[in-house]
């Protein structure tokens, strides 16, 4: 996650070690699904107990700039690898972007992006698909350890809210059936308050901190789950 750095104190990865007396023995920021396979090694080489997962913040958006950049880059790359920054921050003429030029237009770019939401979702889906299947598939082969899996990241923009509020649903889904994963949806727990953001997207301390929690209290009701399973039963 950008915005207050993972590395930083207090970050939420730190909070959630103090309040749960685990330590955290690997840290990866800025981790794309496309990466995932690398996900099998680090698992092999550090061996964990526990393992903390947020997917889909950067491959679920509603930026139709970007998705159209990043289109026209993969075309124009030698290499067939797309720099992040590069796609989504180059200064190329809006003329050469359909939709942009709404932009001053009395709003109007807002109107099409709402009416074409329901089709970046279903493109954007079609695309990391693949990827989250993966995910599920390693959440099988280590079923002896536990994954804590975050949503994508509620942020201060609905379009973007639309569109990681449904890969949210989907992820779910798609892992519900894995009794070693517990997936926690950040737009259940993670309230949308500017005093939690550092910009738009990005958590401040404050964000952090609250993220902190939250994570920290599925990790001890989970344990509370594994050494008293009749509470579990009862409260079903």
């Amino acid at each position: 996650m950008g915005g207050h750095a993972i590395d930083s104190n207090p970050s939420f990865v730190q909070l959630t070690e103090t309040q749960t007396g685990l330590t955290c023995i690997l840290k990866e920021a800025h981790f794309p699904l496309k990466k995932i396979n690398q996900l099998d090694l680090l698992i092999e080489k550090n061996n964990p107990e526990k393992i903390l997962l947020q997917l889909g913040n950067y491959e679920f958006h509603a930026s139709i700039k970007r998705l159209l950049k990043k289109k026209k880059k993969k075309k124009t790359s030698q290499h067939g690898v797309i720099d992040e920054q590069v796609s989504t921050n180059s200064s190329s003429s809006s003329s050469s972007i359909p939709l942009m030029s709404f932009k001053n237009e009395k709003g109007l770019e807002p109107l099409v992006r709402m009416l074409v939401l329901p089709f970046i979702w279903l493109f954007l889906l079609n695309r990391n698909r693949l990827y989250l299947k993966r995910v599920q598939e390693m959440t099988e082969k280590y079923s002896s350890k536990q994954f804590f899996i975050l949503s994508p990241m509620p942020c201060l923009k609905y379009s973007d809210n639309y569109i990681r509020s449904k890969a949210g649903k989907f992820i779910s889904k798609l892992l519900a059936s894995q009794s070693n994963v517990i997936f926690i949806d950040l737009f259940k727990h993670l309230p949308r308050y500017k005093r939690l953001y550092i910009d738009t997207f990005h958590l401040n301390a404050t964000g952090h901190k609250k993220l902190g929690k939250i994570v920290s209290g599925e990790i001890l009701k989970s344990r509370k789950d594994i050494f008293y399973p009749e509470i579990k039963s009862l409260q079903l």
